[in-house]
């Protein structure tokens, strides 16, 4: 099983909002905790971060067929994300989103959005859900 994980715009910097919530985590720490723990279930990972929705639809646009199915935290975008939401509803790759904060706006909603204030925790979670539902 294959799987994409998009960081979206800002998330290069959850250590800035990980320090406000008491915790110590940095993006480069987070990847790593992710692939240590795909790498064990043995799934493929691909993790990429930009901070434009362009360069994320992009991206999966290319690389649509090359995953069973996608984890999204779309950050800024989960409120504006409308290309994006156009495009995930196109391919119909199951995803899910993970977020690290409530928002009001839920624009893009997989077939799971799951809401952790533990990010690490939040992944993990999405990473079990997305591929009990792919099988």
């Amino acid at each position: 099983m294959k799987l994409l994980i998009i960081h979206g715009p800002n998330l290069n910097l959850i250590g800035l909002w990980a320090s406000q919530n008491n915790q110590n985590i940095t993006l480069d720490k987070l990847n790593q905790k992710i692939r240590k723990y795909s790498t064990n279930k043995s799934y493929g990972l691909n993790i990429i971060q930009y901070n434009n929705e362009h360069k994320i639809v992009s991206y999966i646009q290319k690389n649509r067929n090359k995953f069973d199915g996608i984890i999204i935290n779309p950050g800024p975008l989960q409120q504006s994300g409308y290309i994006l939401k156009d495009l995930l509803d196109l391919i119909k790759v199951p995803y899910v989103t993970v977020r690290c904060k409530k928002e009001e706006v839920n624009l893009l909603s997989g077939i799971k959005n799951i809401y952790s204030e533990n990010i690490y925790n939040g992944y993990i979670e999405s990473i079990d859900y997305i591929t009990k539902a792919i099988k």
